[in-house]
């Protein structure tokens, strides 16, 4: 029988040339360096996109220092997302955020995979159990912007919640401009429930926390609702007094109305406040034109309301709001030009009417305020 013999034959390797050697430690050496410098780019890149990221989102809004680098992420990312006007992942951002601050602080939250949206808010007691103002103020600023993105979203049960719970806690902590729009908010929401009078006080409570906390405000005498010729009008201010005036419209209370609008034009011809929108003047003389209407003053009304259209219909192609106010004030003077028998006026205003076309773009404001003038 043939037997099969295994011979293992083992070759010795060649060396290789030091001159190869040298090049293929040079090659691995540039590859090496190379995938350092990679992931020396990646974390540099990394860690300036981090601090640039929170850098420019602090200037909106700051993050409480004690907070989880999770809790501070997702606070920034809604806060980002909210400034920019994507409202609906504002909203889930900011609500993982406050989930996450309480989960840290002991509460168990709600996990309801049919609604994400369910959490539980820190308690007043728990809120002010320990906690420095640092915290407190950034977990009300959180909660206040929560409450203004469920507003603009037409969820207005939670976001009266949520306004309620930031106006009954102290109101020098937290941010004093988000603070008066909460103040601004609870009117609007309840003016949706039909409660005027509430709505007023609200507006009333947010006029004065203005006057006391911001500098330069001065009234003609205490207690009253008109401005100086040299008072400083931030922009919080303007727009409380312009709700007010609203709101005494509403009422039927048409003298106050007007002195508050006549009185706002007045302060903001030449120093407006910052970030003022021109539109607000094309707005105030809509006002007063159907004010003066309302008292049967139908020639001054006219003059008013063609002002307003004239000015408004500059940005109207580009800006929702200006276009709206342009509508606004053409419909006006349809009715107007009717009423003194004025055909060719009021065809003319009407073919106007008619080719007014409202730009498609997010505008963070008028949602409410629409709802809140109808």
């Amino acid at each position: 029988m043939a037997r099969f013999q295994f011979v293992r034959h083992l070759h010795r390797t060649a060396p290789l040339s030091r001159t190869w050697t040298e090049f293929y430690l040079r090659q691995s050496r540039s590859i090496l360096k190379g995938i350092a410098i990679f992931y020396a780019g990646a974390a540099a890149c990394g860690t300036v996109g981090y601090f640039g990221g929170k850098w420019y989102v602090d200037q909106w809004q700051p993050m409480c220092s004690s907070w989880s680098l999770y809790s501070k992420c997702l606070g920034r990312l809604g806060v980002y997302l909210q400034e920019t006007g994507d409202d609906a992942n504002a909203e889930m951002s900011i609500i993982y955020c406050l989930k996450a601050i309480g989960q840290d602080e002991g509460i168990e939250q709600p996990e309801d995979e049919s609604n994400p949206r369910l959490f539980k808010l820190l308690t007043a007691d728990q809120l002010n159990d320990h906690k420095s103002d640092e915290f407190k103020s950034r977990y009300l600023d959180l909660v206040m912007r929560l409450a203004l993105i469920k507003g603009e979203n037409g969820d207005f049960e939670n976001s009266w919640k949520l306004c309620q719970y930031s106006i009954n806690l102290p109101m020098d902590k937290g941010s004093r401009h988000l603070k008066s729009q909460m103040l601004r908010l609870a009117s609007k929401l309840d003016l949706q429930k039909g409660e005027v009078q509430p709505a007023e006080f609200y507006l009333l409570d947010a006029v004065r926390f203005n006057e006391y906390y911001e500098d330069g405000v001065r009234f003609v005498q205490h207690g009253s609702l008109t401005l100086s010729k040299d008072s400083n009008v931030p922009n919080e201010l303007f727009h409380s007094l312009l709700d007010l005036g609203v709101v005494y419209t509403k009422e039927k209370q048409y003298t106050k109305a007007l002195e508050i609008f006549l009185n706002l034009l007045q302060v903001t011809e030449h120093d407006k406040p910052e970030g003022f929108v021109e539109a607000n003047r094309s707005l105030l003389k809509n006002y007063v034109g159907e004010i003066l209407y309302s008292q049967g003053l139908t020639n001054q009304a006219i003059e008013w309301c063609r002002d307003s259209f004239k000015e408004a219909r500059i940005n109207s192609k580009f800006d929702p709001f200006s276009a709206t106010i342009t509508k606004q004030s053409l419909q006006n003077l349809v009715k107007l030009y009717e009423k003194i028998g004025d055909d060719d006026l009021k065809n003319q205003a009407q073919q106007e009417l008619d080719k007014c076309v409202i730009p498609v773009k997010v505008n963070r404001d008028w949602a409410l305020l629409e709802k809140m003038l109808s």
